[in-house]
């Protein structure tokens, strides 16, 4: 179990609980929300999250991180994730999603930066990358203000059509982020 925070950010990451489940269901089955993040089951209920729960828990023994996005009342609002380490070339890829009606107040920003911060400075990478459908503006966006750029963009085929998605990236020497987070490894 580990939990990632940076005083004074208004969030913390940590590996979500069973108890979490109904909480994720609820900010998870969103149609808006489903169209932008292809690997969530349509519709998504509790059983989903019951399970990705339990993928989360089991991952990180193998070096992946699922993580519970929890506001500072204690509330999950989305999810995020470190997966594909690779140890040669120190890099990795991040996920998120912030349930609907917690847009637009910078929680995501706050998240992935907290979230990269963790791959450089807990986990010791150097690159993290994102993928990203070109037509989610808000998702391209969070990432650019980050300090992520472009690397490339493709078509790629999700639930039965063709979608541009975008591959972008944030190298630790030039990240514009300063955030050291606090990591507290359990279990």
């Amino acid at each position: 179990m580990v939990r990632i925070s940076h005083a004074g950010i208004g969030l913390f990451l940590k590996t979500p609980s069973l108890g979490d489940a109904e909480c994720i269901a609820e900010n998870a089955n969103d149609s808006e929300l489903l169209d932008m993040v292809p690997s969530l089951a349509r519709p998504f209920g509790v059983g989903d999250a019951i399970q990705l729960v339990g993928a989360a828990i089991g991952r990180e023994p193998l070096g992946e991180f699922h993580l519970g996005i929890y506001d500072d009342s204690n509330a999950l609002i989305g999810m995020c994730a470190v997966s594909s380490i690779d140890s040669e070339s120190r890099s990795a890829e991040i996920g998120y999603w912030i349930g609907r009606r917690h847009w637009g107040r910078g929680l995501g920003g706050r998240a992935v930066g907290l979230l990269a911060g963790f791959c450089f400075s807990g986990l010791g990478l150097e690159t993290v990358c994102a993928k990203t459908f070109s037509r989610n503006e808000r998702s391209v966006r969070l990432l650019e203000r980050l300090g992520f750029s472009t690397e490339s963009e493709c078509e790629e085929g999700f639930n039965g059509k063709a979608e541009r998605v975008m591959l972008m990236r944030l190298y630790a020497k030039n990240t514009p982020l300063k955030i050291r987070p606090d990591i507290s490894w359990k279990g």
